[in-house]
């Protein structure tokens, strides 16, 4: 009787019958409820099922096909035929698997077959070869379709062509990695930012400089992540420069990195602009020009520090031939050349140190050198390593011309079984102290008192009292000239030299300059 009459026609038959037969109420409200839930159900279904077909309306549909409930076609749109080139009759499975291409078909069969075992819509991109033989970009979407029971009686799809997006998405992509790559591989600094300053792009030379990753400063403006203001509003001021002028600008900007360091950078910054050419925004690449700008910066010092020891050589050398005195012209000549020559020497090596100084012992061992060929006479130099100051160079190679030339014509150097010994050290109250022994020459006349010097005596006087504000005294001996020269170290000094290891340069009997070992010239 229920499933003649229905639901509300068993109630009604019920009640007429009398009140006995209301003792199967609790049966029928459980019917009632089972009927009034299916309902509910097939209700949701067709809702999804039309917001399914609402969705498949909203697209820019160009091929539609149907399945039955199990996912096999009942019906496709004559366009997919345009396109593949198979009919009904052959879009069946398995020739409409065999047209994906070999790298997408196992992933779209399987999210076939598992939406159709799920009921949950289906939606996948993949490519499929056209008639031509082409493969081209689609995407496949298909929604379940309830009947009233609620149960799927078929699928609805459509087939949408998108290989003109796909492949303007793959281009943007591998340009966006190239950009990566380009950016990662140079040690500029690259960066892009919008109208207002927030930084849109930058590259990992600037996250290495600033120790902040991109998302630190990505969307950010300049002030809004460098802890340093000040220099944030010249960067902000030079890109708001850009904008207003439209043009590339060339300039200087200093940077101060996350290790506190201030680095100058040579910045090209031009307009950002979109395709139509309204300009979005700055981009930049800014390379570190710190050490050419301190090489710069050396240069000139040098260049004014050479210019300024040209003039001092120059009022030296004009010195020097004013006041030499010779009984003749050919030892006039002997005399001046010497000391040029001593000066020469001197110069040559603050030239091969660009200046920095020149090693003591080097000194005494060039000007040395010339009086100790021809005679056997051992000359010993013992001292610790220091470079001397350009001005102590030039000026102690006179004093050790002055004490060599006198040595050589009438003392120690002047006999075969003479001997000269130079030692120095540093002393407790910041002295050079510099002595100079002579022994085994000639017997020495002493100086008797108010007797004139000669013009190495006071050159040597003028060269230690005077331009190196040390003392001087000369100790005219029978057994040999004995000299003691005390110079200031900030006069005199500029730093120890390397050890003779690590010198690298010419050795001397056997040693090299500038170490402490004692150095034994050739007789």
């Amino acid at each position: 009787m229920l499933a003649g009459v229905g639901l509300v026609g068993c109630l009604l038959a019920i009640a007429a019958e009398g009140p006995e037969r209301w003792l199967g109420l609790p049966c029928l409200g459980a019917l009632f409820y089972l009927a009034m839930l299916r309902t509910s159900r097939v209700k949701q279904a067709l809702a999804r099922s039309e917001e399914g077909f609402r969705q498949l309306v909203d697209l820019p549909v160009q091929a539609t096909f149907i399945t039955d409930a199990g996912g096999h076609l009942v019906q496709i749109s004559r366009r997919w035929e345009d396109w593949t080139g198979l009919d009904f009759a052959r879009s069946a499975e398995p020739d409409w698997i065999e047209i994906i291409h070999s790298e997408d078909r196992e992933v779209v069969v399987r999210g076939w077959r598992e939406a159709v075992a799920s009921g949950q819509p289906y939606d996948q991109s993949f490519r499929l070869r056209m008639a031509d033989g082409e493969f081209r970009w689609f995407r496949a979407r298909a929604f379940p379709q309830p009947d009233a029971d609620g149960l799927i009686s078929r699928w609805v799809g459509a087939v949408e062509k998108i290989h003109d997006k796909r492949v303007a998405e793959d281009r943007l992509r591998q340009t966006a990695n190239l950009l990566e790559m380009i950016g990662s591989s140079t040690p500029s600094i690259i960066y892009a930012k919008d109208r207002d300053g927030r930084m849109l792009y930058c590259n990992r030379a600037l996250e290495e400089l600033t120790g902040l990753g991109s998302a630190d400063m990505l969307g950010k403006t300049d002030a809004e992540w460098n802890p340093n203001l000040a220099e944030a509003e010249v960067l902000q001021a030079t890109d708001r420069l850009v904008l207003a002028s439209g043009a590339t600008q060339d300039l200087e900007e200093v940077f101060t990195g996350g290790d506190g360091k201030a680095r100058i950078y040579q910045t090209l910054k031009s307009p950002l602009r979109d395709r139509s050419g309204d300009v979005i925004g700055v981009v930049g690449v800014s390379t570190d020009i710190s050490a050419a700008r301190e090489a710069e910066q050396r240069e000139k010092l040098l260049s004014r520090e050479l210019d300024h020891r040209a003039k001092n050589l120059l009022a030296v050398v004009q010195s020097v031939v004013s006041l030499t005195r010779a009984e003749t012209l050919p030892d006039f000549k002997a005399a001046i050349e010497g000391r040029i020559q001593a000066l020469g020497r001197a110069h040559s090596m603050l030239a091969a140190s660009r200046w920095e100084g020149a090693d003591l012992e080097r000194v005494l061992v060039e000007e040395l050198a010339p009086y100790c060929g021809n005679v056997q006479s051992a000359v010993t130099l013992t001292g610790p390593p220091l470079l001397l100051k350009p001005a102590a160079a030039q000026s102690l190679a006179l004093v050790i011309h002055e004490l060599a030339t006198n040595a050589a014509k009438y003392g120690a150097l002047s006999v075969t079984a003479g001997e000269l010994e130079v030692r120095w050290e540093v002393t407790d109250g910041a002295l050079l102290d510099l002595r100079w022994e002579e022994r085994g020459g000639p017997p020495v006349k002493p100086r008797t008192q108010g007797s004139r010097r000669g013009f190495g005596s006071r050159l040597i006087h003028s060269s230690i009292e005077r331009q190196l504000g040390g003392t001087l005294r000369l100790d005219w001996a029978a057994s040999g000239l004995k000299a003691i020269m005390q110079i200031p170290l900030d006069r005199s000094v500029a730093v120890p030299t390397q050890p003779a290891g690590e010198a690298g340069s010419g050795g001397h009997g056997g040693a090299e300059p500038g170490s402490s070992d004692l150095v034994t010239l050739p007789r």
